[in-house]
């Protein structure tokens, strides 16, 4: 996977811009071509980020529209949503502006290819052909097809990833303080884009503290809370803040965590990490085992953790702050309490880069031809079970089916909310976000959302107390709900009555 030789002469070293420029559109045009149209805010998060794009576009501040009151956002990251504002702002017709936001993620997605092609080739020396086709392999499967297909932020985040990236391992190599500035003020910008980017800070930190370059790490860390003051403040001095009962869905990172300790401790903690273990291993098998049975696949899935680990290692002697960075990641991932699948999908190019790199290393250490043949057919058999279900996805158009899935049981809902209820009603509802858009009603969900119920087995009282918890704190006059649980609970309240089902929905109103 070396670079080409020197001096040789091909239309490639004429036109160095030329690959790039190709894996740019390739990502950009498939990603595009695999977008459509949907219910947006059927995943909750991309919900928000479009009503928080249409109140700056619409100069009503930073602040969730979809709750009574109007508070201030102070959990979602500003960057993605100020970009979508640009959108809506040219576009101001909702669904109308959809493709016009997904077309910006698929954009996105070209750049990013572009950056990993770039750390191949600059950091690993892949020639430009390798780079490329593992760039787009990496970048065009069904994990970034499925973000990139909702209004997420992902995309976002892997365009910037890149050269954020570059940018870090200057700063941990370079002996100068404006590389160690300039390093760490994109890292606080990364993080503006996506929280979870503070691995990346962690990993930079770890490696120069690592070579005791104490003055470095006081250098990153004080251009990275920089790059953050503004937002770190506005947070700090926003009002109205959201109401108790709502901060898990929507107030701080730090107050979920803070909570979740109080409540639980250090069982809770070994009970997500349980449970996150379990679901990255599903997650890494979805990729690997359609089709190849228990025992191959299997064997696939454990493969790739190997090439995983033998990726790090190869890694590290040229780009020491990648392994790390990508370990703290999912060591976060692996603690936090909430589904792991869009944080790893959001760096499975990452992975398979790592894994690639991997493979390279299984190789060059063959003791002889014959040796390093059998080793790269060993180490190519993860790539093989993941063609193999591309292969599948893309002709079952599976980046959609979650959509499609969720949009099935909620657009009856809507519906229902649009001619049944008045235009000013409040409502306790699963996807607030997507009936305010389509229907134009503020409501919350109808029960809090905490660490941890993640874990711990939430019982009839949990869900009476948090419906009571929520009637207390958002002025609503309709309860819409999925879960029987929180039907059950519904029923027992006193002036809350039963007036309408669907197949899946079961709708209250709420005298006050």
């Amino acid at each position: 996977m070396s670079d080409e030789p020197a001096g040789t002469v091909s239309a490639r070293s004429h036109f160095p811009w030329l690959v790039p420029l190709l894996v740019m559109v390739a990502g950009a045009s498939v990603a595009w071509w695999a977008s459509r149209p949907y219910l947006v805010g059927v995943f909750h998060d991309d919900g928000v980020y479009a009503l928080l794009a249409r109140s700056l576009a619409t100069g009503q501040g930073f602040r969730y529209l979809q709750l009574p009151g109007a508070p201030a956002a102070t959990h979602y990251p500003p960057l993605y949503p100020l970009a979508l504002a640009a959108i809506w702002w040219l576009r101001p017709t909702f669904p109308d502006n959809v493709p016009a936001m997904l077309a910006f993620n698929a954009v996105c997605v070209g750049i990013a290819a572009v950056g990993l092609y770039h750390l191949l080739h600059r950091w690993f020396r892949w020639r430009r052909v390798a780079a490329a086709g593992l760039a787009l392999f990496a970048m065009l499967g069904i994990p970034v097809l499925t973000l990139s297909g909702a209004l997420l932020s992902e995309p976002l985040f892997l365009a910037a990833l890149a050269p954020v990236l570059l940018l870090a391992h200057r700063a941990v190599q370079g002996d100068d303080r404006r590389s160690a500035l300039v390093g760490g003020a994109a890292i606080g910008a990364l993080m503006l884009v996506r929280a979870h980017a503070v691995a990346l800070l962690a990993a930079v930190c770890v490696v120069l503290l690592v070579h005791r370059e104490w003055r470095r790490v006081a250098l990153v860390s004080v251009a990275a809370i920089a790059a953050q003051l503004p937002w770190l403040l506005w947070c700090a001095r926003a009002t109205p803040l959201v109401a108790a009962p709502l901060s898990g869905a929507y107030g701080s990172y730090g107050d979920f965590v803070r909570d979740g300790w109080r409540a639980e401790g250090l069982p809770l903690l070994l009970g997500t990490v349980r449970a996150n273990f379990r679901e990255l291993w599903l997650l890494l098998g979805d990729r690997l085992w359609g089709g190849l049975g228990t025992v191959l696949g299997t064997t696939a899935a454990a493969l790739t953790l190997a090439l995983l680990v033998m990726g790090g290692v190869r890694a590290a002697r040229r780009a020491p702050v990648l392994p790390v960075f990508i370990t703290v990641y999912f060591a976060i991932i692996l603690a936090w309490s909430y589904s792991p699948y869009r944080y790893a999908w959001g760096l499975w190019p990452l992975l398979v880069v790592l894994a690639a790199l991997g493979a390279q290393e299984v190789v060059a250490r063959g003791r002889s031809p014959v040796a390093r043949v059998a080793l790269g057919a060993l180490a190519a058999l993860p790539f093989a079970a993941m063609l193999r279900t591309e292969v599948r996805g893309y002709a079952a158009h599976a980046w959609e089916e979650p959509a499609r899935h969720a949009s099935r049981t909620l657009a009856p809902v809507i519906e229902w909310i649009r001619h049944s209820t008045p235009p000013a009603a409040g409502m306790l509802v699963e996807a607030p976000e997507a009936v305010m858009l389509f229907s134009g009603r503020q409501g919350a969900p109808p029960v809090p959302f905490t660490a941890r119920e993640y874990v711990m087995p939430v019982s009839a009282a949990d869900h009476e107390r948090g419906l009571r918890a929520m009637l207390a704190a958002v002025p609503v006059q309709y309860i819409v709900t999925f879960n029987p649980a929180v039907r059950a609970a519904a029923r027992t309240l006193p002036g809350v009555t039963p007036i309408g089902r669907l197949a899946d929905a079961e709708m209250f109103q709420v005298g006050r």
